[in-house]
């Protein structure tokens, strides 16, 4: 029962996200709990947000995560904060989104993507 539940929930996701506007290319996982997201074709008009404990930029992955939980109210988890600062670049076009949230929450989380 788990497992089925767990898959039936990765796939409400995954079928959310690939029916949104923005364009999502996606790596449907085969264990876990998250989905993840190439951004690299979401054309949004994303403003630059910039770290006030660094002075620079917040990556892509950041800013575009704002942007969604902003516009669309939805959140997800930037992929960069997982990586080494000399290899955060790698992430940057990368995000997660989590499916242990029951179902009612996956549809109305990807309803807010259009």
């Amino acid at each position: 029962y788990v497992r089925q539940d767990t898959i039936e929930r990765r796939d409400l996701l995954t079928e959310g996200l690939l029916m949104s506007p923005l364009n999502f290319h996606l790596w449907t996982p085969a264990g876990g709990f998250f989905v993840i997201a190439n951004i690299d074709s979401c054309k949004v008009e994303i403003e630059e947000v910039i770290d006030p404990n660094t002075g620079e930029p917040y990556s892509r992955d950041y800013q575009f995560l704002m942007w969604l939980a902003k516009h669309r109210g939805v959140v997800g988890i930037p992929a960069s904060a997982f990586y080494s600062e000399e290899n955060k670049h790698l992430g940057e076009n990368l995000v997660r989104f989590a499916f242990c949230k029951s179902p009612e929450t996956i549809l109305a989380g990807t309803r807010r993507l259009h």
